[in-house]
């Protein structure tokens, strides 16, 4: 785990609680850009990847990424989508 998911703001709350409740009221993309305001030392993929914590059941980025890219290997691996009526 990085050091960016111990850092705390000027109220001492944590990021992690910061990004969730920020999460409350934004979408991702603002939220990452919030995060980023708040804390100026975070680089993109850190705030990023603490969106991804407050917003999902991943407890990473890596994790987060390994899901997507499996998910989409089991879908290209089906027969794919099919049109209604076609049988």
């Amino acid at each position: 785990m990085g050091s960016h998911l111990f850092l705390r703001d000027r109220n001492g709350r944590a990021v992690k609680d910061v990004a969730k409740e920020l999460a409350q009221t934004n979408g991702p993309l603002e939220v990452i850009y919030l995060l980023r305001q708040h804390f100026p030392e975070l680089s993109l993929i850190e705030a990023k990847e603490l969106m991804i914590i407050a917003t999902t059941e991943f407890g990473s980025l890596e994790e987060y990424q390994a899901n997507l890219f499996g998910s989409l290997d089991d879908e290209a691996s089906n027969d794919g989508p099919t049109m209604e009526g076609d049988k």
